[in-house]
């Protein structure tokens, strides 16, 4: 309902682009007076300690919604991004999105850190000034500012994901296996 794929009682997406951007909000995301769905998730869930599972789990809930402008190459692999809001450049390791990814381009993401490297949580949006200008205008509409300030609250990655599917662009993103 927050990011417009609601239609009744029903969640109604192009394609699945669209409802990545409904997962990551179900998991990651947070209403007033509730916990977070990888919260509740983590508490219940019994992994042995210092499990890679205990240690995936706790990367998860730390993951960070990020809007990242791509560098270039990583000289090994993966790519590097400039994160001005947090003023720090990422090492991002995602197959798919090295492959695909230009120098420059911008994109509102949810990046879990595993050491010295980020990867994505699936939710990937690449971000034009049409999107952005859009994001800020809903975000001054839903909470009375019109900046970045803090890219913790909820309705930050809600409004850039409805921008992004307002706009259309989801329907040009695809996943792969390969």
């Amino acid at each position: 309902r927050r990011i417009g794929l609601m239609e009744k009682q029903a969640i109604v997406a192009d394609c699945f682009s669209e409802m990545t951007l409904a997962f990551d909000l179900a998991v990651f995301g947070k209403k007033p007076g509730r916990s977070r769905a990888i919260d509740r998730y983590a508490k219940g869930a019994q992994v042995p300690d210092g499990s890679p599972a205990e240690i995936t789990l706790k990367a998860l809930q730390s993951a960070t919604f990020r809007l990242v402008r791509v560098k270039g190459r990583h000289e090994i692999l993966g790519n590097m991004l400039d994160d001005a809001a947090h003023k720090e450049v990422l090492w991002l390791i995602d197959e798919g999105l090295e492959a695909t990814l230009t120098e420059g381009a911008l994109l509102a993401a949810r990046l879990i850190r595993l050491g010295a490297y980020y990867t994505t949580a699936g939710a990937i949006v690449p971000v034009d000034e049409h999107i952005f200008e859009n994001a800020l205008i809903s975000l001054a509409a839903r909470c009375g500012k019109r900046d970045l300030s803090t890219l913790d609250d909820p309705r930050v990655p809600e409004s850039f994901y409805a921008a992004a599917i307002r706009s259309g662009i989801m329907q040009r993103m695809s996943y792969s296996d390969d």
